[in-house]
């Protein structure tokens, strides 16, 4: 039993890290790659695309001395 309960212990804990290793390496993405799981709907704009997009501006007047 001394002897037997170690190399037990042993082959058990070296099985868990070679499944572990397996997993890792079936779930491995390649670098770069994205995945998309949800897409919101977009909300309709009330401007059509041609009529383009309002920008407020001020004015700023020189003062000439």
């Amino acid at each position: 039993m001394r002897y037997l309960i170690p190399v037990l212990f042993e082959s058990v804990v070296n099985k868990a890290q070679q499944q572990h290793q397996q997993q890792q390496r079936q779930s491995r993405k390649p670098e770069g790659a994205i995945k998309v799981d949800y897409i919101p709907q977009g909300k309709k704009s009330t401007v059509p695309d041609s009529e383009g997009e309002f920008v407020d501006y001020e004015e700023v007047k020189e003062e000439v001395k």
